[in-house]
C-alpha cells in the first residue's frame, strides 16, 4: 500500500489506518453526518489518484462486498457533494462506460478536517476530466495497475510500495518525474506513464521501475513516423549514461532500472521483442506483460517476457518454476 513518504508503515492498510484517525482525532460518538472508515477511505484515493471507475474502488474499498454496497457508497457520498462523477458514451446505440467518480472540494474538505497528516498543508486543485475514449482507456489501464499494485501489497506483503507516481502527479518536491538524456548530440525528454520503487520485504532491496502503458496507438518499427524502437533506444541511452538518476532526488542509489512495459497481446509483445533485437543492451531492462496478465495475477506475480529468456519471468527477472 502507499501511504503518506514522511509516515509509511507495512503492513497497515488504508482503512486501517484512516480508522486509527478517525478514532483518535475525531469526535468517539459517531454523529449522522460522520463518514465510517471506508467511505474515508473511497475520498482518500480519490483525492490521490484524480479518477477511479466504481470497480476499481470495489477492489481498493469493498473488496470481499457485493457491488451494490460500493454504489450505495457512491450514491451517499455523491448526494452529500463530496464527489461527483463524469459519464462516457461508446456512441449511440452502443452504451456507456464506468463512470469517472472525482473529489469535490466539499469531499476535499472533509479530508483535511479528519486531520490526516498528508493534508495539512494541501489545498484543494481541480483536475479536468479525459476528453477521449482514448485518454479514458489509457487513463483506466494505467489506474488498473496501480490498483492491482496496491491490493496485491495489501493482501501478500512480499514487497511494500515506496513510490508510486503516475504521470499527472509530481514527486513531494513538485518535481515532474521524466527523464531527461541526450541522444545523438539533441536533448530528449522521457515521459513514463508511472514510476515506482518496490521494497523486497525478504532483503530489503529496493528496486526501480518505469511504467509504460501501451494501447497500440504507436508503430513498434516504422521508418516514417515516431516509434516504439525509438522510444526503447531513448531508455537505453537513458540507462547507458544513468541518466534516469537524476529524476529525483536520492535516484543515484540505484544503478539500474526496468521499465516494465504493459500491452494489449500476446502478438504486440512479440512485435516489441523483434524491435529489440536492434537494441541488445536493453535485453535485461525491459519485462513485458498483458493488461489481462496483471489484472488477473497482480503486478507481483504476473508472469513477464523478457528478451532472450525462453521461459517467463517474474517482476525480480527470476525465471518462475513451479515453487515460486
Amino acid at each position: 500500500m502507499t501511504l503518506p513518504l514522511e509516515d509509511h508503515r507495512h503492513p497497515e492498510t488504508v482503512q486501517h489506518y484512516i480508522r486509527h484517525v478517525v478514532e483518535e482525532k475525531q469526535n468517539p460518538k459517531p454523529t449522522a453526518k460522520a463518514l465510517d472508515e471506508h467511505r474515508i477511505s473511497i475520498l482518500y484515493f480519490l483525492h490521490k489518484m484524480q479518477r477511479l471507475t466504481p470497480m476499481q474502488i470495489k477492489r481498493l474499498v469493498y473488496p470481499t462486498h457485493h457491488k451494490n454496497t460500493v454504489y450505495v457508497a457512491l450514491q451517499h457520498l455523491t448526494d452529500r457533494k463530496f464527489i461527483a462523477f463524469h459519464t462516457y458514451s461508446k456512441g449511440r446505440g452502443i452504451g456507456s462506460l464506468e463512470r469517472l467518480y472525482y473529489l469535490t472540494q466539499q469531499g476535499f474538505k472533509y479530508l483535511k478536517n479528519c486531520q490526516l497528516s498528508e493534508f495539512a498543508e494541501q489545498t484543494f486543485t481541480y483536475h479536468a476530466q479525459p476528453i477521449t475514449l482514448a485518454n479514458y482507456e489509457h487513463r483506466k489501464h494505467l489506474v488498473d495497475f496501480w490498483v492491482a499494485l496496491e491490493c496485491e501489497a495489501n493482501n501478500f506483503s512480499s514487497h511494500e510500495i515506496m513510490l508510486f507516481v503516475p504521470e499527472w502527479q509530481r514527486y513531494p518536491d513538485k518535481k515532474q518525474l521524466v527523464i531527461n538524456t541526450t541522444i545523438e548530440g539533441e536533448p530528449t525528454t522521457i515521459k513514463p506513464d508511472a514510476t515506482f520503487i518496490l521494497r523486497k520485504l525478504s532483503n530489503s532491496l529496493e528496486a526501480l521501475f518505469f511504467l509504460e502503458i501501451d494501447m497500440e496507438t504507436e508503430t513498434v518499427i516504422s521508418t516514417k513516423h515516431r516509434d516504439l524502437r525509438k522510444r526503447f533506444g531513448n531508455y537505453q541511452q537513458a540507462f547507458i549514461s544513468n541518466d534516469f538518476q537524476s529524476i529525483a532526488p536520492n535516484f543515484e542509489r540505484f544503478s539500474g532500472a526496468r521499465v516494465l512495459f504493459v500491452t494489449t497481446s500476446g502478438q504486440r509483445i512479440a512485435k516489441c521483442l523483434e524491435a529489440l533485437e536492434l537494441q541488445p543492451h536493453l535485453r535485461d531492462s525491459f519485462l513485458f506483460s498483458t493488461h489481462s496478465e496483471v489484472l488477473s495475477h497482480g503486478v507481483i506475480r504476473a508472469r513477464y517476457i523478457k528478451k532472450g529468456c525462453a521461459d517467463v519471468v517474474g517482476i525480480n527477472s527470476k525465471p518462475i518454476t513451479a515453487n515460486n
